[in-house]
């Protein structure tokens, strides 16, 4: 029997027996069960009306085929879904980067359509003389995107002469491109300069232990930026552990925090399975070119743990950022990972540069996802970088501006 019948029947006994001698609580049940029925109808009807809107509106987006790229059987990670509104409870002037987020719009490109992955998007990688794994790197993707353009960023290398096995692979290969920079440029610095570099509407980031896998479907990265305002769409891998939102805190006992909350994210993105709206992915993600340069990019002072400080400045920019769960990549570091020891000391010179810019006291503390941060008291779910602004005076340590872009080109066939 439908909602439909069930409601006529109802009203029919309701009617015959208006002139008898039932109780009144069976009336009273007999008219409560009809506002209930009325109401799960009606609010059935505005879901499947809001249900068939969505269906009708993602029939005419605009989509590149990804029929011959593999599904995905890694998409079960718990997402906790929180709305756009929660993080924003935060009475404190430190707490403006939480709000005015808005969930994705379906909007169409304007801009010349993409029809080919490899002509909208260029591959960018920034190294530290660790070529034998970038020239793995761009195998890799060329297994599944072949002659894709990519852009590959050095700190200045006094052994380069003796990298005859990567000469010979950019000279064969004119659409890679080498470049060198500074003798300790960084990270930022090399990202940055590979973007001003790129030509193509869309770049996407990777670094150079990172791997393409037959998962790995750029063309839903491209088709979500394509049809929508998200300026941002990242694919994921491994343990996915700095994939999540944050936001700004205070509280007495650690003044203003970064707080970090894995897999915590706003919403779905609509017409797109598997994606959803955060504030910070993972490092391997698709960008749209304008506007990562118009947001200033990379901060060029901050040349390592960069990660957090550049998703803080995509969100006082209120740049949209999303994650595609069923898109995959895989990271295989090499053991032992000398680059990244090398990197930990910098971390007490460069840390304190971030916390005097967002002017916090402590950073990046991680917190149980089930509860975010409001207001009214110390998050007791979250557990803190031991490292405080008030354990090193970053007034110790001098911000180096280099002016203008002086890159000390070394090898470009071009």
């Amino acid at each position: 029997m439908t909602y439909k019948h069930l409601k006529h029947t109802i009203l029919i006994k309701i009617k015959h027996n208006m002139g008898s001698f039932l109780p009144l609580s069976f009336m009273a049940l007999f008219g409560l069960l009809l506002l209930i029925i009325t109401y799960t109808e009606n609010n059935l009807t505005t879901r499947r009306s809001g249900l068939g809107s969505e269906i009708s509106m993602c029939r005419h987006l605009r989509y590149l085929s990804d029929e011959h790229k593999p599904k995905s059987k890694k998409t079960e990670l718990k997402m906790n879904i929180i709305g756009y509104d929660e993080m924003a409870k935060c009475n404190q002037d430190a707490c403006s980067l939480n709000s005015k987020r808005e969930p994705p719009k379906i909007r169409i490109d304007t801009q010349i359509p993409c029809i080919h992955v490899k002509d909208c998007v260029t591959i960018i990688c920034k190294t530290r003389h660790r070529l034998d794994l970038v020239k793995r790197m761009i195998l890799s993707v060329w297994k599944y995107y072949p002659g894709m353009e990519v852009i590959v960023v050095d700190d200045y290398n006094e052994n380069f002469p003796n990298e005859t096995e990567w000469q010979s692979f950019v000279l064969v290969n004119h659409n890679v491109h080498y470049l060198q920079s500074l003798v300790w440029a960084g990270t930022s610095y090399g990202r940055n300069i590979a973007v001003r570099m790129v030509k193509t509407k869309y770049f996407f980031q990777l670094d150079d232990d990172n791997l393409f896998l037959p998962e790995t479907n750029l063309e839903k990265l491209v088709n979500v930026l394509e049809n929508t305002d998200i300026s941002i769409v990242a694919a994921h891998y491994n343990d996915a552990a700095y994939f999540g939102s944050m936001s700004i805190g205070h509280d007495d006992t650690n003044g203003t925090v970064l707080h970090h909350y894995k897999h915590v994210v706003f919403g779905r993105v609509p017409c797109f399975s598997d994606c959803y709206s955060l504030d910070v992915p993972q490092n391997t993600f698709l960008a749209k070119t304008n506007h990562i340069k118009q947001s200033g990019g990379w901060d060029r002072e901050v040349r390592t743990i960069e990660h957090f400080e550049f998703f803080i400045n995509t969100r006082k920019e209120k740049l949209k950022i999303a994650v595609c769960l069923d898109v995959e990549i895989t990271e295989k570091s090499p053991v032992p990972n000398l680059l990244r020891s090398s990197r930990s000391p910098k971390k007490q010179v460069y840390l304190p540069m971030i916390l005097d810019k967002w002017n916090l006291d402590n950073w990046l503390m991680f917190c149980d996802p089930e509860r975010y941060y409001h207001p009214g008291g110390e998050n007791k779910n979250c557990s803190g970088d031991a490292l405080r602004k008030s354990q090193i005076s970053s007034k110790r340590f001098a911000r180096k501006d280099v002016e203008g872009i002086q890159d000390n080109l070394k090898f470009d066939k071009n």
